[in-house]
């Protein structure tokens, strides 16, 4: 009885729930490694080590932006299946536009997003006005930017070298050990921008309803 009380109150503070479930994840993922990959050995244990924490958002932060922009299209109700398929066929827009067309990386970047905004204010115009699910929409969308990555590329691979390379290679020194990339801190830039757009604007409050 007192469990099942105490599980109720934590459920009403929903940052709190939302806390403790990442904790859970985090204490199991230590817990097996300890056990059985280090040996019970804690001085070995590398999951908390700041370098891997470092690595990890690293790694997380390319998906967690895109998992953003999911965030608010989820809570209004909506999906968008083409998401993964879009930034294929803007990273290879982009290389193309360096490596074929000869543009330098800031016109290329500046013309992707633009080609972006584009045809997802497309996507979203076609969803409001004909009233079709956006998860058909969506999936016609990905074909699309299927097509138009193959047709970039001619199933070719295409390569830039030496191409934005300071975005994954810059750090923000915290500690002497612990180092944040640029692109983490943009994640984490974005991630309070977009708690807060949900949370205190207007336009969050029309998303939620």
């Amino acid at each position: 009885m007192r469990a099942n009380n105490l599980l109720r109150k934590i459920s009403k503070y929903e940052n709190l729930s939302i806390f403790l479930v990442l904790l859970f994840i985090i204490a199991t993922i230590i817990l097996v490694e300890f056990f059985f990959v280090r040996g019970m050995d804690i001085t070995k244990v590398a999951f908390v080590k700041p370098m891997n924490i470092s690595n990890v958002l690293l790694q997380v932060s390319v998906t967690g932006i895109l998992a953003l922009s999911m965030t608010i299209i989820m809570i209004s109700g909506g999906i968008d299946l083409s998401i993964g398929q879009m930034l294929c066929f803007l990273g290879t827009g982009m290389a193309f536009l360096i490596k074929t067309l000869g543009w330098n990386g800031w016109e290329a970047g500046a013309t992707t997003i633009v080609v972006a905004v584009i045809f997802q204010l497309i996507m979203g115009l076609i969803i409001s006005r004909t009233k079709l699910e956006s998860f058909i929409v969506s999936l016609g969308f990905l074909s699309i930017y299927k097509g138009f990555t193959y047709l970039i590329t001619s199933g070719r691979e295409i390569t830039i070298e030496g191409k934005f390379t300071f975005i994954g290679k810059t750090y923000l020194s915290i500690t002497q050990n612990f180092k944040i990339g640029m692109i983490a801190i943009i994640f984490i830039l974005l991630t309070f921008f977009v708690w807060f757009l949900l949370r205190y604007t207007k336009f969050g409050r029309r998303v939620y309803a």
